[in-house]
């Protein structure tokens, strides 16, 4: 009874101490928002943007159009043209690209810079990082039957690698079984990273393993977008700013440099 009194007493005295107050925020400047994907042998794509209040209507960001955006590398300069692109593989579309591929051995910085009609203007620079092998992709049962998948590749030594491990289901682009990102600290005395996957998979499924060797610039916006998504859901969690490598702006422009792998779940042995 004591106990019942005294959390009573508790609420009654911070009930009594809140107190409304108005807050002004002051008027929030939009910014350009850009989000760019580079791969070697394919024609450059992005999606321009610009940001919103938090407290604006829950709508997706809206497409900048009129803006000039060039993408510069060996010593040329590509003029990306507003028009919607498609891309019939993954279904994603896009409101600035180009129909001229690039090299299929990419080398140096890839500078994209763009300034819309009210004159912003943001620039990034990206290089493609050395492609890292999958050198297995195995699928394992448990006593139940039950199969993971075991990712092995090695990790460069004398240097800092960051890496995005995707696992998916059937085709490489359907929703991930499996993404997360990893670093130096998971690589083991023989110098390779070896990662499982959940329970996920059973006997005749395609596993599509993917692994993606990351700047340090585009691990940070990785991280930093998962750890501000979760801060969402977490009322007691600090929220981040989202790592960005565009100056004048938001998002991200980066080389996308993986390789990628697809096995068929065997039947279990007996």
């Amino acid at each position: 009874m004591k106990n019942i009194l005294l959390i009573t007493s508790c609420v009654a005295l911070m009930a009594a101490c809140t107190q409304e107050a108005d807050v002004v925020l002051p008027a929030y400047e939009s910014q350009l928002v850009v989000e760019c994907y580079l791969e070697a042998g394919q024609p450059p794509r992005l999606i321009l943007s610009e940001s919103a209040s938090f407290f604006a209507d829950a709508t997706p960001f809206p497409l900048v159009s009129g803006a000039s955006v060039l993408l510069s590398y060996a010593g040329q300069t590509d003029t990306l043209v507003n028009e919607l692109f498609t891309d019939p593989i993954t279904g994603r579309a896009y409101n600035y690209g180009s129909n001229r591929p690039l090299p299929s051995d990419p080398q140096g910085d890839f500078t994209l810079t763009a300034v819309d009609p009210q004159g912003r203007r943001i620039e990034a620079i990206t290089r493609f990082m050395p492609v890292v092998p999958i050198t297995s992709l195995a699928p394992t049962f448990n006593e139940e039957a039950e199969a993971f998948c075991l990712t092995t590749f090695a990790d460069p030594p004398e240097q800092t690698n960051f890496y995005l491990l995707v696992l998916n289901e059937g085709q490489a682009y359907t929703p991930s079984l499996l993404s997360t990102t990893l670093d130096d600290n998971f690589a083991n005395d023989q110098g390779n990273i070896v990662f499982g996957s959940g329970f996920n998979f059973a006997e005749g499924d395609t596993i599509v393993g993917t692994v993606y060797h990351l700047e340090p610039t585009h691990y940070r916006f990785i991280s930093s977008a998962q750890n501000a998504q979760a801060a969402n859901f977490n009322p007691f969690a600090v929220s981040g700013e989202i790592v960005t490598n565009v100056q004048g702006g938001l998002g991200i422009v980066a080389a996308l440099a993986y390789d990628r792998q697809t096995v068929v779940v065997p039947a279990p042995p007996q």
